[in-house]
């Protein structure tokens, strides 16, 4: 148990959680180890937003990651806000200004981002919005050349963003916004003139004929009332 107790002590002093550790002598053959608990409440905040990355509330910040190579910045987690009665946000998190070129077609929004890195792989995941309220239903980053990488945002109907490079303590932030949320479009109702696929119960008219026709198959009628043996 105290060997137990001794290996988690050691990893939160590792992580850094537990401040200076003070060996106190008492009785003979014991020590006593007091231990200060740092309090850290990882928070997601951010420029306006609900919430960005590893900023925390009430504590000392953490440190930037050094930027990999002089006149190069990182990419250190991508986020988003979505509500229905505010403008929905796409921002990226950056540790210093960078230069960005913007192009829209339609529903299709690449937002290219000069002279950056990624800190982690896991950035470069593709995060889907399409349940949440607002006009983005994807975003996601693809590299598109050296120390290049490309924002692609997809969306379920054409609006023109606002894009702002904002700073917040030791962070920057590229930060899209969308002029107004719109609730995510329910799917169109099923046509009863398309075959249903195997595995997928009929419904409405095309329900009925096969009901009908399977009933006659196996000597049965299909009346108002009662179900009779067909009679021969």
């Amino acid at each position: 148990m105290i060997r137990a107790l001794s290996h988690v002590v050691a990893l939160l002093v590792a992580l850094g959680c537990l401040g200076p550790i003070g060996v106190v002598d008492a009785a003979p053959g014991k020590t006593r180890v007091r231990v200060k608990l740092r309090k850290y409440p990882f928070l997601f905040q951010g420029p306006g937003l609900p919430y960005s990355g590893v900023t925390l509330k009430g504590g000392e910040p953490p440190p930037a990651p050094r930027p990999p190579k002089a006149g190069l910045q990182y990419i250190t987690w991508p986020g988003f806000r979505t509500n229905v009665d505010a403008p929905s946000e796409v921002f990226m998190q950056l540790t210093g200004p960078v230069s960005y070129t913007i192009k829209q077609r339609g529903t299709r929004i690449n937002i290219t981002i000069n002279k950056v890195q990624v800190y982690r792989r896991n950035t470069t995941r593709a995060v889907v919005t399409r349940h949440f309220p607002g006009p983005v239903t994807w975003f996601r980053l693809r590299r598109a050349g050296r120390n290049r990488y490309r924002l692609q945002i997809r969306l379920r109907e054409a609006v023109t963003p606002t894009v702002q490079l904002k700073q917040q303590d030791k962070y920057h932030y590229l930060v899209v916004t969308f002029p107004s949320a719109s609730s995510p479009k329910s799917p169109p109702p099923h046509s009863s003139r398309r075959r249903a696929q195997p595995g997928r119960p009929l419904s409405g008219p095309q329900n009925a004929r096969q009901t009908t026709r399977m009933a006659r198959l196996f000597g049965y009628e299909i009346g108002t009332a009662a179900q009779h043996p067909a009679r021969s």
